[in-house]
């Protein structure tokens, strides 16, 4: 209560997803299909339009909780993921590291 964001509002996010590891025998650590399916599947099929606090996990909807919510939907889906960094804006951005 107080803070300018406490009243409902929208944001657009962009999602970077950091992955490393070995290079396959294909010359890939992993397919950014593979990825892009994934990211669709966990976080934009769920969250896209959608009131970010009924989601469950991400009742107080800040990127401080986002971005951890988004790395653990990940997290056993995409190989060897490292990080994920998700964006606010242009100046405001929280990222999630392996460990």
């Amino acid at each position: 209560v107080g803070h300018k964001c406490h009243t409902m509002h929208g944001h657009s996010y962009r999602v970077v997803v950091e992955v490393g590891g070995p290079v396959r025998e294909d010359g890939m650590i992993i397919d950014f299909n593979d990825i892009d399916y994934w990211v669709t599947q966990e976080i934009v099929h769920v969250c896209d339009h959608q009131t970010l606090n009924t989601i469950p996990g991400i009742e107080n909807a800040t990127l401080e909780v986002f971005g951890p919510w988004i790395f653990a939907r990940l997290e056993p889906r995409v190989p060897n993921l490292e990080s994920v960094t998700i964006y606010e804006g242009p100046h405001s951005r929280v990222t999630v590291r392996r460990g």
